[in-house]
């Protein structure tokens, strides 16, 4: 069986300046973005020595992936290369630097000598005691990002900080790099060292591509990202902060629950009847392609299927992935 299919993410920001829009478009590309505008990397593969599936006997040689995990070029604060972590793994000799891209994880995860770096770097307080809370003034701002297919990749720094706990006891506003925090090491079957959430995805667009399930190796599943983090983001993290101060030291946040409604693109009739007869006399595919679309083209495809719109973003594609995955061998 062939899965071919892209699905396209990015989060609201929900708390000290509650913007943007939570977007998740299944099969298309939202408008405006095309694929020559974003960075493709391909997901990392494991195979069985490393904690990955075996092969089935009709493909004995490829290597199958098992979650959406993209190698990382590196880590930067402040446009400051962070060292690598010395942090051993767990039976796996000297992993590759890599992230999961999650969006079942609310916060950001990472080595624990490198995050203590990074809270040591941004707070005094944490820097002197690493038992307190890593609170800073709120109009320090600081960009973490992270380099992906040569392009680094930042984390809004409305999106760094978060409300420091107690802070509007005295009516001020204060910050704490609460977004951050440490994650397990490494180990067989999880060899990321960094596990990004929310707030990565609500300063990056990432597309998530499946590509041919059952052979990889002729099509594999790669990630596209797109940074969204405007040049005026530092000034845009000064007003929230003036606009928290005029609330008593509250920062602005919303609980919205996603709008039930979605808008569904429907196909012309003889394209609809072209894919039910590509489905029932052959192998299935999410997108139309020519015998010979090059494999570019066939990597990063842009056909309408569905567009959903949401206020909220929710985990979805970290348990599907390995679910379809999943169903695709047991069909076979």
């Amino acid at each position: 069986m062939l899965l071919n299919s892209h699905e396209q993410i990015t989060l609201q920001r929900d708390t000290i300046d509650v913007s943007g829009q939570g977007q998740i478009t299944i099969g298309q590309l939202p408008e405006g973005v095309d694929n020559s505008s974003l960075t493709w990397v391909p997901v990392r593969l494991y195979d069985a020595s490393v904690g990955g599936l075996s092969p089935p006997s009709f493909a004995p040689n490829e290597v199958y992936p098992l979650r959406w995990e993209v190698e990382l070029d590196g880590v930067y604060l402040d446009d400051k290369l962070l060292p690598v972590s010395t942090q051993d793994a767990v039976g796996i000799p000297n992993p590759s630097l890599s992230a999961l891209i999650d969006t079942g994880n609310s916060i950001l995860r990472g080595p624990n000598d490198v995050v203590n770096t990074i809270l040591s770097t941004v707070s005094p307080a944490f820097a002197a005691d690493t038992s307190a809370q890593p609170v800073f003034p709120c109009t320090d701002v600081h960009a973490l990002a992270f380099q992906i297919g040569g392009v680094r990749f930042p984390v809004d720094p409305r999106d760094f900080v978060s409300q420091a706990s107690g802070s509007s006891a005295s009516g001020q506003a204060a910050c704490a790099a609460g977004n951050i925090v440490a994650t397990d090491a490494p180990r067989s079957g999880s060899l990321f060292s960094w596990n990004l959430g929310d707030p990565f995805l609500k300063s990056n667009l990432v597309v998530f591509y499946y590509g041919n399930l059952t052979h990889p190796s002729v099509d594999p599943p790669r990630m596209g990202f797109k940074s969204l983090v405007p040049t005026d983001a530092a000034d845009l993290l000064e007003d929230a902060v003036g606009d928290a101060q005029k609330a008593g030291g509250n920062f602005e946040s919303t609980s919205d629950a996603a709008p039930t409604a979605s808008s569904l693109i429907l196909e012309d009739a003889t394209e609809s009847a072209a894919k039910a007869t590509r489905t029932a006399h052959g192998p299935l595919s999410a997108t139309a392609t020519s015998p010979s679309a090059s494999a570019t083209d066939t990597a990063q495809p842009n056909s309408a299927q569905m567009s959903f719109n949401y206020a909220v973003g929710s985990s979805i594609w970290n348990t599907l992935f390995p679910v379809i995955f999943g169903s695709v061998l047991r069909e076979l």
